[in-house]
């Protein structure tokens, strides 16, 4: 065998992630992911891929110095989920809150409640 099952992988998890990184629902399938390339790149969100570009340069590029005293990856989430919000309101991405997070004012009908 030339090639070992965790290259293998992480290039599929390459694959994977080039429709989500350019603004499109991911998909578990690496033939349609392969196949819609094109759709991908001709239709891309330039808002979503500006965002992926951020986020990779800063993971990529942080100084180390920095990357001390809070991780690359953390900043980039930081960095990249203000920027979502507030220089990108309305550009139709598909943000993780609105899809994961659950609905919390149904368990907090007093919000006083919970305040310390």
């Amino acid at each position: 065998m030339l090639t070992t099952a965790p290259l293998i992988v992480g290039f599929f998890i390459i694959l994977l992630q080039i429709g989500p990184f350019l603004g499109h629902p991911a998909s578990a399938n690496v033939i349609e992911s392969v196949s819609k390339f094109s759709y991908f790149l001709t239709y891309a969100n330039p808002a979503a891929a500006g965002l992926g570009i951020l986020t990779l340069g800063i993971v990529l590029g942080s100084p180390a110095k920095l990357s001390r005293l809070i991780p690359s990856p953390l900043l980039a989430l930081i960095v990249g989920t203000l920027a979502a919000v507030f220089f990108l309101p309305n550009r139709d991405l598909r943000l993780i809150g609105r899809y994961i997070l659950p609905k919390f004012t149904k368990y907090c009908q007093n919000p006083r409640l919970y305040l310390w």
